[in-house]
């Protein structure tokens, strides 16, 4: 998702988008309303709520069994280390 703050311009915090198209864009659902309290004061009140999820992303982790002959362990084993190359401090060689 778009940070809020790349779509606005010099002249407007929404960039080109409406109102209604900016907050559907950012999945929040936005309201605004007067509180007229005793003294008579009209206080500006606004609110923004999250749209419900609309995709759901899972990760599962995957399991590997262990081969159970010494040859196929050797054949599954890990690459080799790589470290520093002492003569280039970029370049990597196999330890």
């Amino acid at each position: 998702m778009v940070h809020s703050v790349d779509d606005a311009n010099e002249t407007c915090p929404f960039g080109t988008f409406t109102l209604v198209e900016f907050y559907v864009c950012h999945l929040v659902t936005h309201s605004s309303h007067y509180i007229t309290n005793s003294t008579g004061l009209r206080l500006f009140t606004q609110s923004w709520t999250s749209l419900p999820a609309t995709q759901i992303s899972a990760l599962s982790p995957s399991f590997m069994a262990t081969p159970a002959s010494p040859a196929a362990r050797r054949a599954h084993r890990r690459p080799p280390r790589q470290v520093r190359s002492k003569h280039c401090p970029n370049k990597r060689s196999a330890k």
